[in-house]
């Protein structure tokens, strides 16, 4: 159940920040009426892309700038849903008294929720439940739509290629998606057939099967919002009459009269017999389509420039995500931890080489993505780019990747790349994790995510990985884990003691990638159940790692101040320690209950 809910959260994200993606399309349509349709079809992709897609690029462009984040209307949202005794940090948050606020210094301390009716996950489980019957439902029918569309035109006759006519229908289509079959009514002039032949084939050559099919599978993700049904019908609109532009520009504009009275007869048919299905292509929407048809002019060149300008523009808008803008306390000390670094390479240069620094400039420090491979703590990556000048620049070697710009400073100091510097952020702390070097991630394969989780996990890794090793090679004739944890006590206190949160996290981790099996599973198990203690929520004792994993709920963190008087007055002083015991007394009674 956690699982689809998790899923479900992350759907409401992607709709979240699709919608906006739809209705920026919507305007540029109605504000570009007279461009071609080819172009405004192509513009769709912007806001299926976010409808399928958990992940963007970054822009310092992007309208998301203007509005919040996912994660913050979602964060919102709960925040409303949760009665006040489930944060005990609203309500201790007002313990505090004006006569002390004055002299205390609020520092971030880090206690447990507890207590209190969780609104929003009760609400989020039937509403995930709800969003999967309702997924299952619509795509039970519009299979057995398909399906029974294709059973009926199997006896169709073949007239060339993958050409059929069929007595079943009065309007052209398409059916299938590996081996596409045109079908045709029976008894078209062969002028007509030719006609609708080449829109039908045009749709196949540019794949508008398999993007139709990507359209309605991001439709039945997202059948909860309306703007997603908007957007499917507006593509669909779209693709048709993009297809109606090219096969004027292959035909000629001098046949146009008699394409759109060909569209127009099949559309007047009294006795229409297909069945709607929205994985096949029929002649929709017809009226429309003449219209466009009729008002068709082949595009001029300074057009066609200043719409993929248009385009271009819109994927930035629409399609990325937005930068980071950091509070001005995160800010500087992330600043500090660049500068930690440029500080190293300027202490290199000056040992090694006898340099002298003249001057140094941070020149770009920009977050480009972040992850989360442990809960409550995600690791944010930022791109960092400096420049040194030193005094004597001809005494220093140019090695692989480094370059002087052309002012004379040094540009990259490394051939293994440029920096990427890693932030862990839990809460409110911020840890410097160190560089990695985009190099380095182009060598294990380009995928940044894999670099940063073997980065992350490196040195725990190596030390729970040794421990087990040791613990499961001995004694080999039993098969209880227990066992083996009895015959390697030290070992295995090892890695509770020294590894601690760490080694938790990385053995979550081996969980969640679906690593943690047979004995090492369960030992590992037992590892995380000693480390965690009473934030294990699972009861049962004799149970299977897998099980216990799927049942496992680590509860989120909340930031609280830790009160401490800074000021002279012992009066005062006295006063501030009392409310901090009753603060710590709200807490464990609370905890208690």
């Amino acid at each position: 159940m956690s699982s689809i809910r998790e899923i479900f959260s992350v759907i409401l994200e992607m709709s979240y920040s699709a919608s906006f993606a739809v209705l920026g399309v919507i305007i540029l349509r109605a504000l570009f009426k007279k461009i071609p349709k080819s172009f405004s079809f192509m513009l769709w992709i912007i806001p299926f892309y976010r409808f399928l897609s958990p992940i963007s690029p970054t822009s310092r462009l992007s309208l998301y700038n203007l509005f919040s984040s996912p994660k913050d209307f979602v964060s919102r949202v709960r925040d409303n849903l949760v009665t006040d005794n489930a944060f005990v940090a609203k309500e201790i948050l007002r313990i505090s008294t004006a006569e002390i606020e004055r002299n205390v210094d609020f520092t971030p301390a880090v206690v447990w929720q507890g207590g209190g009716v969780d609104y929003y996950e009760i609400l989020l489980t039937v509403a995930s439940l709800i969003w999967l019957v309702g997924l299952l439902f619509l795509a039970m029918i519009n299979i057995h739509s398909y399906l029974k569309i294709r059973r009926r035109f199997n006896t169709s006759t073949r007239i060339k290629g993958n050409v059929y006519e069929s007595l079943q229908t009065d309007t052209a289509f398409i059916c299938g998606f590996w081996k596409p079959r045109v079908i045709l009514p029976r008894g078209i002039a062969e002028k007509e057939q030719w006609l609708l032949i080449e829109h039908e084939k045009h749709h196949l050559a540019r794949g508008d099967q398999w993007r139709k099919l990507l359209a309605f599978f991001a439709l039945l993700i997202h059948w909860f919002n309306p703007l997603a049904w908007i957007a499917f019908t507006l593509f669909s609109k779209d693709m048709e009459m993009s297809c109606d532009e090219e096969v004027l520009s292959r035909i000629g504009t001098e046949n146009r009269k008699a394409y759109s009275s060909l569209l127009l007869t099949m559309s007047t048919d009294p006795n229409r017999r297909l069945a709607f299905s929205p994985l096949c292509f029929g002649e929709h929407n017809v009226k429309r389509r003449i219209k466009n048809i009729l008002n068709y002019k082949k595009p001029k060149k300074l057009l066609l420039v200043t719409v993929l300008l248009l385009i271009f523009l819109s994927v930035l808008a629409l399609g990325c995500n937005p930068l980071k803008n950091p509070e001005p306390a995160e800010q500087n000390t992330i600043n500090r931890f660049a500068w930690e670094v440029i500080e190293r390479d300027i202490g290199h240069y000056e040992e090694n080489m006898d340099m002298i620094l003249l001057e140094s400039q941070l020149l770009r420090l920009e977050s480009i993505q972040n992850f989360s491979f442990t809960p409550n703590t995600f690791v944010e990556v930022y791109a960092l780019e400096y420049r040194l000048l030193f005094e004597d620049m001809d005494k220093l070697l140019l090695a692989g990747g480094m370059t002087l710009d052309d002012q004379g400073w040094l540009r990259e100091t490394s051939s293994m790349g440029s920096p990427l510097l890693i932030i862990e952020k839990k809460g409110n702390e911020l840890k410097s994790l160190g560089i990695i070097w985009t190099g380095t991630v182009a060598e294990e394969g380009g995928n940044l995510e894999e670099s940063l989780r073997r980065f992350y996990f490196g040195e725990v890794a190596v030390f729970v990985e040794e421990r087990l090793e040791i613990i499961m090679s001995s004694p080999k004739t039993s098969s209880s884990p227990l066992d083996y944890i009895e015959k390697n006590q030290q070992i295995y206190e090892e890695i509770i003691k020294f590894g601690g949160e760490k080694a938790l996290s990385y053995i979550l981790e081996e969980f969640s990638q679906g690593r943690a099996k047979g004995l090492r599973g369960e030992i590992m198990m037992y590892l995380a159940r000693d480390i965690l203690g009473s934030r294990d929520n699972v009861k049962e004792k004799d149970i299977s790692a897998e099980d216990w994993y799927k049942k496992l709920i680590l509860e989120a963190e909340t930031i609280l101040p830790d009160f401490q008087y800074s000021g002279d007055n012992l009066y005062e002083k006295l006063v501030c320690e009392v409310e901090v015991n009753q603060i710590a007394q709200t807490i464990v009674s609370t905890e208690i209950a």
